[in-house]
């Protein structure tokens, strides 16, 4: 996977309280990484990939962080409660 270099200028009390830039660079790119599977932009095996991690790992972060797995929307659930309603209880 190629690789390209960004520059960010970060408050040095949160590049402080993140310890080195190693950790730095991992939590920011966590962070993308999540929230692009979050918007349903990239999978989660893909972000594991993206990470380096293994797709458990990924899994173990995406809890951490309450990104869920499958991400309905409003509309899906919608469809789904529809579905749901012509069964009889």
């Amino acid at each position: 996977m190629s690789v390209k270099k960004l520059e960010l200028n970060l408050p040095e009390e949160l590049l402080d309280s993140l310890g080195s830039q190693q950790a730095v660079e991992k939590k920011v790119l966590e962070a993308l990484v999540l929230m692009l599977v979050q918007e349903g932009t990239t999978s989660a095996s893909h972000g594991a990939e993206l990470l380096g991690i293994s797709y458990h790992d990924m899994l173990d972060l995406m809890a951490e962080h309450n990104v869920p797995l499958v991400n309905y929307g409003a509309e899906a659930v919608d469809r789904g409660i529809d579905a749901l309603e012509k069964y009889p209880q």
